[in-house]
């Protein structure tokens, strides 16, 4: 065999074992940006009610206060269970996704 053609199969070879990694399907793509999709939309709408409840409690008395902590607690909520929800899907557990979500 001569060396040209040696340089040719080795680099078909090569090229060949370069996409061997399984990547997600095409389901858990979907899913992991429809969790994405939902977690966005959950961290907003809970962001959205603490600003208005800590505007509110800015000239306000101890009842809006209250509020403003309670919506702050439910801000948080949905930011840690959006994390676990996008988390929890196949994408975000392949080596692919490993960077996102440290």
């Amino acid at each position: 065999m001569p060396m040209k053609n040696v340089f040719v199969f080795a680099a078909i070879v090569l090229l060949a074992f370069a996409g061997c990694g399984k990547g997600p399907s095409k389901a858990d793509a979907i899913r992991f940006n429809d969790a994405l999709v939902d977690s966005n939309d959950r961290i907003a709408k809970a962001g959205s009610a603490f600003a208005e409840a800590a505007a509110a409690a800015v000239g306000g008395g101890i009842i809006e206060v209250g509020k403003a902590k309670r919506e702050f607690e439910n801000l948080n909520d949905a930011v840690n269970r959006s994390m676990a929800d996008v988390r929890s899907t196949e994408s975000a557990r392949d080596s692919g996704g490993e960077g996102l979500l440290r």
